[in-house]
């Protein structure tokens, strides 16, 4: 496969995979649109610096740069996951070793993919276009006259300013400053040249240049001859091409480095044209779909939809979409030509020429069958545990209420003949039992997230509120709270839910309130593509270390003795504001917290 560079760099940054080239001292040499979007940086941002100046989490950045290391050392490949507190995603890095014509290692490629949502890109490819340029030739030039009958050679008076030295004014003389590896090539023009009576057009190097360069000129002469047919002189222009000479080899050099990757890179990339065959691929698609397709039995009639189950059309697969003039990307099933089973998601972009027609397309497809089977898995593993959840706190209700009872009921009876200790033991039975029901109904709440969900609708987030603060008014009238609230606005949203969320949330900042009375604020902004609620309190604070942990089951800060609770309220609260796509935080200090929580904006205000 051979591409020129402009291609391999237009293939790179069509890719929705990140892509990098690290030499062998840890500098990032490149880094494609889709890294730089993955890591929420710029492109200039990221070349030229070291892995541990990303400025993302230390330590996973730390142990990338040392795995990034040992690809050179020891040419292995490596994967590795970290999270990347910049993009607020995790990502998966996979690095390969990039090996010269000697079988060493001269550099890593890291492939990086968001694994924190299997299904889809979040961001498009970025527009295609030409990264790698011609160098341009060099103007400065002088023109020369060669007798060849008298031998002599005369130039023009800008001569010496072009090469920068002292040109000869003999032929013999002018024969010996071509650098001695070119004379013959040199010869050979000229000679045939002179035999037709011809033009020629010959480059070559000066033997004489400056201290540690070399001086490449290109030389266009027409051979004139006499009455009787014999050659006699040479008039001629000669161009300073240094310039335009190491640009070209920077350029190959730039072509040999861009074609390592697309010959190790793990993801398959192509051009189709108009008519959607195939013109150019860099191999990957035989390992990826286990075979190669034929006339009678394309790669898109093996492909279903991830979502629908549907099979893809020919004119839903993403190369067809792209001639249409459409950006998009796809997650397929698909049957291997070897009788397995897999998943790709493919990205594709039209390709245009200078007026905007569309000419072609430019793709990429990686083979995700593991993210795929990962995913499935875990879909499958929830909601059997889900399942499980509902159905055990379910059934638990019953004995645990008759075991309550009875307690209670043995206390009443025996009051007056147990003894202080006895009855003290009977408290901590009772005391536990109902502890224990309040974690059964809390873990049922926290089962019917999902179980008992409704469809979104339109809800009024002041209505919610509302109800909200009548679920709650015997403990604002206990604590003597006071609750405000800026205008809020009508989401896309489970109304039910959105109701419990609040509870919590205003619930908590009554409940874990200092000595003054509670002070609660709820309010919103957005920002166009989602909504920030934020609930602030004047309460006892939160130390930030417990920024993970106090989202999780059952996890409480405080002894039962100081405030009552289960530990699912949050948990709850952050299971709810995932199912609608949102993400949910807290900031706090020594005294007050706010909570935040996001939900999209789904187009109501």
């Amino acid at each position: 496969m051979t591409m020129g560079s402009w291609t391999v760099e237009s293939l790179l940054n069509a890719s929705s995979t990140g892509i990098s080239v690290v030499d062998r001292q840890g500098t990032i040499l490149y880094a494609n649109i889709a890294i730089a979007d993955l890591l929420d940086l710029r492109q200039e941002d990221i070349v030229g610096k070291k892995i541990i100046e990303l400025g993302l989490d230390p330590d996973g950045m730390a142990l990338l740069d040392l795995a990034m290391k040992k690809i050179v050392s020891t040419g292995t490949s490596i994967k590795q996951s970290l999270w990347s507190p910049t993009a607020s995603r995790y990502l998966q890095f996979e690095g390969s070793p990039v090996f010269g014509k000697g079988g060493e290692v001269e550099a890593s490629i890291a492939v990086v993919v968001d694994i924190t949502e299997l299904k889809r890109t979040q961001d498009a490819l970025a527009d295609s276009e030409k990264m790698l340029r011609l160098a341009s030739e060099a103007v400065n030039m002088f023109m020369w006259e060669a007798d060849l009958v008298k031998r002599t050679y005369k130039l023009s008076v800008d001569a010496e300013k072009v090469v920068c030295f002292s040109l000869p004014i003999s032929l013999d003389e002018a024969w010996k400053m071509i650098h001695p590896e070119d004379r013959a090539m040199f010869n050979a023009a000229v000679g045939r040249a002179i035999e037709d009576l011809s033009d020629f057009e010959v480059e070559y190097r000066l033997a004489e240049h400056p201290p540690g360069e070399e001086t490449w000129v290109r030389s266009v002469g027409r051979v004139y001859a006499d009455m009787q047919g014999r050659a006699t002189h040479i008039l001629g222009i000669t161009r300073n091409i240094t310039e335009r000479r190491s640009a070209d080899r920077r350029a190959e050099e730039e072509h040999a480095r861009l074609q390592a990757i697309m010959d190790n890179i793990p993801v398959a990339v192509g051009i189709t044209d108009r008519e959607g065959r195939m013109i150019i691929d860099n191999g990957m698609l035989f390992h990826i779909w286990g075979g190669m397709e034929d006339e009678g039995d394309r790669y898109e009639d093996r492909a279903w939809c991830t979502t629908t189950g549907m099979k893809l059309t020919k004119e839903d697969w993403p190369t067809a979409r792209a001639l249409r003039g459409e950006r998009n990307t796809a997650t397929v099933d698909i049957e291997k030509y070897n009788g397995g089973r897999g998943a790709v998601i493919m990205s594709a972009i039209p390709l245009r020429d200078e007026e905007g027609g569309i000419t072609g397309s430019v793709w990429v497809m990686q083979d995700i069958t593991d993210l795929r089977k990962l995913e499935l898995d875990l879909k499958r593993s929830n909601s059997e545990l889900q399942e499980f959840a509902y159905i055990a706190s379910h059934d638990l209700q019953e004995p645990l209420r008759m075991v309550t009872s009875y307690l209670e009921l043995i206390s009443r009876r025996l009051d007056g003949v147990l003894d202080e200790r006895t009855r003290q033991y009977m408290a901590f039975a009772i005391d536990g039992s109902r502890r224990m029901k309040d974690m059964i109904d809390d873990l049922l709440t926290y089962s019917r997230v999902d179980t008992k969900a409704k469809e979104f609708s339109p809800v009024d987030m002041n209505d919610v509120l509302l109800t909200s603060l009548h679920d709650l008014k015997v403990c604002i009238k206990e604590s003597g709270a006071s609750i405000t609230s800026d205008p809020l606005p009508t989401i896309i949203a489970d109304r039910q839910q959105s109701v419990l969320l609040l509870d919590h949330l205003i619930g908590n900042a009554i409940k874990y309130r200092d000595l003054d009375p509670p002070r609660v604020h709820v309010s919103s902004a957005s920002d166009g593509r989602e909504w920030t609620f934020s609930v602030s309190d004047n309460g006892i604070g939160i130390d930030p270390k417990y920024q993970d942990r106090l989202f999780k089951m059952f996890q409480r800060l405080h002894s039962h003795d100081e405030y009552e609770g289960t530990g699912m309220g949050l948990a709850t609260a952050k299971k709810i504001v995932e199912r609608h796509g949102g993400r949910i935080w807290f900031e706090a200090g020594d005294q007050g917290t706010t909570f935040f929580f996001t939900i999209p904006d789904r187009g109501v205000s």
